[in-house]
Parts: structure tokens; sequence; C-alpha cells
């Protein structure tokens, strides 16, 4: 979200082959006993081969309803989650069969939430590597969940059960946006990646 929101246009690519362990299927919260993994379930587990664009929702398990109930328990209470709530709540009751679809209508409600504006495309085909000219910045295998925290920082803000569990860092944008609510766009903003290379 900060590299989408720092940039006037954003490709999204469509075309790559899915990868194990990382953000296309899962997110991170903070709830009163600490980070909680929000994981969407796939049909045919994560191990397929399959394009990203491809990839199915096992909605034989109640995922939606299973998220939004953790959503609720960690942030009903927060400074902003009721502003955000009647919107949020109706994407998690509409059917969707397709991750990348999902990804993508969650990706366009975020923006919407934080007063920002969102450009955006999709890959035609696939590029292995961008050259110097196409003046392209590929994040597309740069931000993983085992990656080192050390190359980022964040710009804290108050989360709702800090005292107990301290600052949690790295989680889903919903978190700073139930907390700073208008300001959340500009903590956002200021986050600083340091020594990654996106050639």
């Amino acid at each position: 979200m900060k590299q989408c929101i720092n940039y006037e246009t954003v490709v999204f690519e469509q075309l790559a082959n899915y990868q194990r362990s990382s953000y296309f299927n899962r997110a991170y919260i903070a709830g009163a006993n600490g980070k909680q993994r929000l994981s969407i379930p796939l049909k045919g587990g994560s191990r397929q081969k399959k394009m990203i664009n491809e990839i199915a929702i096992d909605n034989t398990v109640k995922w939606q309803r299973i998220h939004w109930q953790s959503i609720l328990s960690a942030y009903a209470k927060s400074a902003y989650f009721e502003y955000y709530e009647p919107e949020l709540k109706l994407l998690y009751q509409q059917p969707i069969d397709n991750l990348f679809d999902w990804n993508i209508n969650l990706i366009k409600l975020l923006f919407k939430l934080l007063n920002s504006t969102l450009k955006h495309s999709f890959t035609k085909n696939y590029v292995t590597k961008f050259k110097v000219k196409d003046e392209v910045l590929d994040w597309r295998n740069t931000i993983r969940p085992n990656m080192s925290l050390a190359a980022i920082e964040f710009a804290p803000y108050y989360q709702l059960f800090q005292e107990k569990n301290g600052f949690i860092f790295n989680l889903s944008v919903l978190d700073v946006l139930f907390s700073e609510g208008p300001n959340a766009l500009a903590k956002i903003k200021s986050t600083k990646y340091n020594n990654i290379s996106t050639t």
C-alpha cells in the first residue's frame, strides 16, 4: 500500500505464477493477544502452479465470516472503526471466488477509505526483468512475510492494545486506518524502506 500510494500509476502483476509464503492470501492484524494472521483458504492448496489471476478461493471455509469477526474483536473499540465499518463490512458480505479479484477489490476500497486516488492497470504479459529504459520500479518480489523488518522504518502511531503488547509492526493497513482515521494516509506515506533493491 505504501508503494501504491507513492506513485502516480500502479501496474498490478496478474500473470506471474502464484507463490507460497507471500502476502497474496494473508494479512496481519493486532488483537488483544498480539499479532493475528488472517489467511484466505485456496482451492487446491498453496502449492499449485497457476497464474495469480487464476487462483480460486475455497469458500467451503467460511473465511469471510471468520475474518470479519476477528476484525470486529480487534478493532470495534478503536477510535475510527465506526466510520469505516459499513463499507468494509459490505465487502466481506459479497460473494467472491477469485483471490486476485478479492485483493483488487480490497485495495480499491482501502484507497477510497484513505481518501486517496488509485490510477492503475494490469499486466498484459509477463516480464521476468524490466530494463532501465522501461522506467519501472519492480516491487513484485520485494516485500514478503519472511523478510527482515530491519529494512523498514515504520511511522509509529497509537494501537489499541499497545499497553499490553507493545507496538506491533507490519500490519494490515486496516490497523493504521482504524487508529488514525484521516491521518492514516500521512502515516503510511512516512514509512521508509532502506536498502531494498527495486530494479
